[in-house]
């Protein structure tokens, strides 16, 4: 895949985790990422090396 800048919109109170894969299937990166504001936040991503797939997972943030 070539390497586009996706972005991940990341809603309120929310927590994303998002790793890139190599055609091998091996981690290249893995990251986490939070939102603690009222305001959903737009963010552009970028792996340096070619990837094949890219996948991101949405966790709630515990209220205390």
């Amino acid at each position: 895949m070539e390497n586009k800048s996706p972005k991940l919109i990341i809603p309120p109170d929310t927590k994303i985790q998002f790793t890139f894969f190599s055609p091998s299937g091996k981690v290249i990166f893995k990251q986490s990422l939070a939102n603690e504001t009222l305001e959903s936040i737009i963010l552009p991503i970028h792996c340096p090396i070619e990837y094949e797939r890219l996948e991101a997972v949405r966790i709630p943030l515990s209220k205390e």
